[in-house]
Formats: structure tokens, C-alpha cells, sequence
């Protein structure tokens, strides 16, 4: 074994031994159909802390023939496969982490050189009679083991792409680095398998990839390769049952990832988890932001602030729940070129600050985890409206929840007011203004913007769905959502026409306005002793009343459906005092079940 040819199985026998283990050895499968094919490039980018590196492991302790790791797969769910045996520990591997040789070195040339000169020591080691002396070219090196052994090399690169990250700005390296990898692995006969992991897909120039023989595995397409990086909702749901952990807070704090792949004709959803996250979050038993540990809000920062059009009206629109409509196309898999807003958005989905729906062609926000990272570097910038609302979302729920509605409503108009994608009159945008309005319900609720209706959804589905998806959660639920009603009061405080008045009605609400006319304070007034929308048990209504003369009281009954009125006559005969003022009479309504 060597430090880069043929390493062994210690890295994935660490996976194995961890606290928390999730089988991805159903890649390997996938991988081993494409050796020895014209398909034996693979390029598969994720976010960080999406189990790369570990997978990188997994594939270099399959095919090491230097070691036996019978011992280590036998259980997992590769040895079902047709191929395990086929290529377990038949292959000379060549494994790198490209950061350690960018980490060391201080310019194109000298990180290039210092690899070359260490792999091809690694090569002379395993194959003393077969790398003459002296060689200081990876290629011919490769070249002259292979012509003697006939056995191919598996490469592996993990971090391939961190010099576009450390080098953004320097196009020259970027081009030297890509041509390099090119002569290295493409046409080359000693190749059986060349597979490369990072966070960026490969770099374009013009309108053609430097490394076009690669297939692309990405955030923004991921096919085959979808369910094997980050966490599925099974394997989390699995999880949180063996650490007795609830489940519908791991799914609001790090779910939101939605890959696709394809089931035969169709399209297969993966609901996909941060693994880092929920391993740290199954262990601590805290639900926290674990995946951005290592790196600062910083870096999102840099992006959002980015002066393109429409790209802070997006940020604030996905804050607030909703999702945006991009086009990836444009993208140059890069950190620096930036043509429009769409480009700096799909970077973010590359990164993990976003999230891409494939069916719909559109990015949102992935979890709460992640929005606290928006929260943290808006809250650094210059959007004060927006971090104003955000941070004012506390008081006004507690608004909402002591039944203030002039509270709610004036927050609402607050910010619909002062955010100005929020400005515009129509549905979509009074939905964004309640979310960002009530961003800080998120710690407490599930948040469902609309219940599907129509042909399939009636007969209860809602009351159905919600057992199943919000366990042990409170609910905005429907019409009955108590700020549906406050965003209508708030539309009438900025100034619009007045609205009917809206009504929760339901089997145990009463349909009628039910009144008497009364003299008080002054002049005749009909007085509410029911009032429509009430539940019939919650209606107790009591009144002293003079008759003054009065041979009958008058009680109207007003229907708020038909905007029908029928009046009921009460006699007041043989009721003593009624006519001098000496008698009070006692009023009251209430409903018998």
C-alpha cells in the first residue's frame, strides 16, 4: 500500500466504526456498471458535508487489490449485487484529495509539479522495475505500468475542483489545471474508471467543457447518482427512531433538498438531508445549524449582494417561502462570471444555499438550518427592511396569539409597506407577506401556504394529510387561519376599498345576525345579541331591558347566506311594572345542543 496508489481500506473502516453508518454501497453498483465502458468518467458535484469524501473511501476499499475486503462488504447492500465479486479488489488505485496538494504549494505550476512527482514516487515504489528513473511525467509513468501489467487504474479525485474556489479570479491557472487533468485521464488506455468528486460542476470555456468525457452527476441533475449523497427521508425517518428522536423536527430543520431521477419513465423525488447535520443532531439530541459550522455566513453574503436585477426580490420572495423560477443554463460552473441574476442563483444551489425543483424549473430556500443563514447575512447588510420585519415577527405572533388584530393587522401593512417585492396587489404577494411577516411562527408551526383543492381533495383530505404530516405540531389550518382575516383589515389600512366581510362558517358556527331594537345612549340602536360566525355553545348574551310602554319585543334574525331577515314577536302581557318603569326585564339568548 501507498499514500496515493493502492491506500487501503482505513478511511472507510472508519465510516464503518462511526457511531452512526448509513449503507451507500448501492453506488458501487452504479459505478460498476460504467468500468471499462466510453461511460468510465464520472464528475459527481454536492455541497460540502454531503458525504463525498466517505464515498471516495467506499470506492477505493472496493477495487484496492491490495487488500482483501471481503470482510468489510459482506453485509452491506453491494454483496446482492451481480458485480460484487466481479470487481472487489481487482484494480491498482490511484486515490487523491486535490486540497492537499493546493493546501502546500503557492502557484499553478509548483501545485502541478509537487503532484506529479509524488504520484509518480508512489507508482515507483509499487512498481520498482516499471517507472524508469528519473521520470517526472505522470502520463508516460501510468503508461509504462499499465503496458506491463495489463490491469487498469481506478482514479479517484476528491476536492477536484478547490482551486476554482482558492484560484476565482486567475483564468490562466483555471485553463493550465483543467488541460493537465485532460492529457492525464482522457483516451488514456490505463484508465478504467476515472471518477471526481467537488462542490462546482466542471468548468466551462466558451461553449465547450475542457473535460467533456465526463458525465455530470449535479445538485441541478443528479439522475442515478440522487439517492447515494446526503440522507434519504427513509434513512432519516430510520434514524430518528433509533434515537428516539421526532422526526418532524429533523424534516423542518434539514430537509428541503429535492433531487431527481428516473424510475423507468418516470421521475423519482428524493427528499435528500445533510447527512453532517443529522448525524450531529442524532448524537447531541439539538435540532441547530451543524452544516455551516466551518465556514461563515460570509460567503452567502458575497453572492446575494450581488447587483443584478431582480436577485434581492428573489432572496426576499424565497425568505418568505416562496419558490423562483431560474434558467441554469447560462451558468459557466464557475465562482466569478456572472451574467444575471440566474447565474448567482444556481451557484447557490451548488453550494447548498438553494435548492432546485426540477420538475418546475424553480429554486427555494431548503430548511430552516439554511434560512438562519440568509437571516444571518441579511441582518449584516443593507436590506433593513427586510431584517426589521424578520426580527418584528417575534411580537407580532404574539400578537396572534393573544387575538389582537389591530396588532396583526398593522404589522402586516408593515410589511407590505415597507418591502417592496411585497408592494403588489395579488394573491402571491399577500402570501409572501404573511411569511416573512410571521417568520418567526417557523419555531413553532408547520407552515402550509395553501391546502390542494379541486376533484381528489374533498371529504376531509386535509383534516387526513395534515395527522399524518404535521404530528405533534400546531397548524394554520385553512380559512381558519386567524391572519387571513387580519391581512384583509390590513389591506383596508393601506388605503384600498373596503372588502365584504369574510366569515369562518362551519357545522358548529351559527349562520344568523340575530338583533333587537333598543333606546340607549341617546338615540334607537339595534343592539347584537348573536353574532354570525360564533359557535352555537360559545353564544351568552344577557341584557337588562325597560319596556317603556312596549307591548312586544322585536327579534330580528338576519341569515348571512340568503341575506334573508325574519322578525319573531315576544308578547310582554301580564308582566307587572312594565308600564310605570318599575320592572326590569332579563334578556337571554343562548343555543341548546
Amino acid at each position: 500500500m501507498g499514500s496515493y496508489l493502492n491506500p487501503g481500506c482505513k478511511g472507510f473502516e472508519e465510516s464503518l466504526n462511526s457511531a452512526i453508518y448509513v449503507d451507500k454501497t448501492g453506488l458501487i453498483e452504479k459505478v460498476n456498471a460504467v468500468v471499462n465502458t466510453r461511460q468510465k468518467y464520472i464528475c459527481v458535484s454536492r455541497p460540502r458535508r454531503f458525504g463525498k469524501s466517505m464515498a471516495t473511501d467506499m470506492l477505493a476499499a472496493y477495487y484496492d487489490q491490495s487488500v482483501d475486503t471481503a470482510r468489510l462488504f459482506d453485509t452491506l447492500q453491494i454483496a446482492k449485487a451481480e458485480t460484487y465479486q466481479k470487481y472487489r479488489n481487482q484494480y491498482d488505485v490511484l486515490k487523491v484529495n486535490m486540497q492537499e496538494f493546493l493546501s502546500m504549494t503557492h502557484s499553478m505550476d509548483e501545485m502541478l509539479a509537487v503532484f506529479q512527482k509524488r504520484m509518480i514516487a508512489d507508482l515507483k515504489r509499487g512498481y520498482p522495475d516499471y517507472v524508469m528513473d528519473g521520470e517526472d511525467s505522470l502520463v508516460f509513468a501510468m503508461k509504462d505500468v499499465y503496458a506491463h501489467t495489463k490491469c487498469p487504474f481506478i482514479i479517484l479525485i476528491d476536492e477536484w475542483d478547490c482551486l476554482f474556489r482558492e484560484y476565482k479570479q486567475d483564468k490562466e491557472a483555471q485553463k493550465k489545471y483543467l488541460d493537465f487533468l485532460r492529457v492525464w485521464m482522457k483516451d488514456q488506455e490505463y484508465v478504467a474508471l476515472a471518477y471526481m468528486t467537488g462542490i462546482l460542476p466542471i468548468k466551462k470555456y466558451g461553449s465547450h467543457s475542457a473535460l467533456n468525457m465526463f458525465t455530470e452527476y449535479s445538485m441541478t441533475n443528479p439522475r442515478e447518482m440522487a439517492e447515494f449523497f446526503g440522507f434519504t427521508e427513509e434513512e432519516v425517518r430510520a434514524l430518528c427512531a433509533t434515537y428516539k428522536r421526532n422526526f418532524e423536527e429533523a424534516q423542518a430543520w434539514y430537509d428541503g433538498y429535492e433531487l431527481v431521477a428516473m424510475d423507468g419513465e418516470n421521475p423519482k423525488i428524493y427528499s435528500m438531508y445533510s447527512p453532517k447535520s443529522v448525524v450531529d443532531a442524532m448524537l447531541s439530541g439539538l435540532y441547530d445549524n451543524y452544516w455551516n459550522q466551518t465556514e461563515t455566513y460570509e460567503a452567502l453574503k458575497i453572492y446575494i449582494q450581488m447587483n443584478f436585477d431582480g436577485l434581492k426580490d428573489a432572496i426576499v420572495r424565497m425568505l418568505a417561502g416562496d419558490r423562483v423560477e431560474i434558467n441554469t443554463g447560462t451558468f459557466s460552473n464557475d465562482m466569478t462570471t456572472f451574467q444575471n441574476r440566474d447565474d448567482v442563483l444556481t451557484l447557490l444551489v451548488h453550494l447548498g444555499y438553494l435548492s432546485y425543483h426540477w420538475m418546475d424549473k424553480t429554486v427555494s430556500i431548503p430548511n430552516k438550518e439554511v434560512s438562519q443563514e440568509y437571516v444571518n447575512a441579511i441582518s449584516t447588510m443593507d436590506w433593513h427592511e427586510v431584517i426589521d420585519s424578520v426580527e418584528a415577527s417575534k411580537n407580532l405572533l404574539e400578537a396572534l396569539w393573544m387575538q389582537d388584530e389591530e396588532a396583526v393587522a398593522a404589522g402586516i401593512d408593515k410589511a407590505h409597506r415597507e418591502i417592496s417585492i411585497l408592494q403588489y396587489n395579488n394573491e402571491n404577494s399577500l402570501a409572501c407577506t404573511i411569511n416573512l411577516a410571521f417568520y418567526f411562527a417557523r419555531e413553532y408551526y408547520t407552515i402550509i401556504r395553501e391546502f390542494p383543492t379541486g376533484k381528489g381533495f374533498a371529504d376531509g383530505f386535509a383534516d387526513a394529510i395534515m395527522t399524518q404530516l404535521c404530528v405533534g405540531r400546531h397548524v394554520f389550518r385553512g380559512d381558519n387561519l386567524y391572519v387571513f382575516g387580519a391581512c384583509f383589515i390590513a389591506r383596508e389600512y393601506s388605503g384600498e376599498k373596503k372588502m365584504e366581510p369574510f366569515l369562518y362558517m362551519d357545522e358548529d358556527t351559527i349562520p344568523v345576525n340575530i338583533t333587537m331594537q333598543a333606546y340607549t345612549n341617546a338615540k334607537v340602536q339595534e343592539i347584537m345579541l348573536a353574532k354570525a360566525g360564533t359557535p352555537w355553545y360559545q353564544v351568552d348574551y344577557e341584557v337588562d331591558l325597560i319596556a317603556d310602554g312596549e307591548e312586544e319585543l322585536q327579534i330580528r334574525v338576519y341569515h348571512v347566506r340568503d341575506k334573508s331577515t325574519r322578525t319573531h314577536i315576544l308578547p310582554m302581557d301580564g308582566i307587572q311594572g312594565r308600564l310605570d318603569r318599575k320592572a326590569r326585564i332579563g334578556l337571554q339568548i343562548r343555543f341548546a345542543g
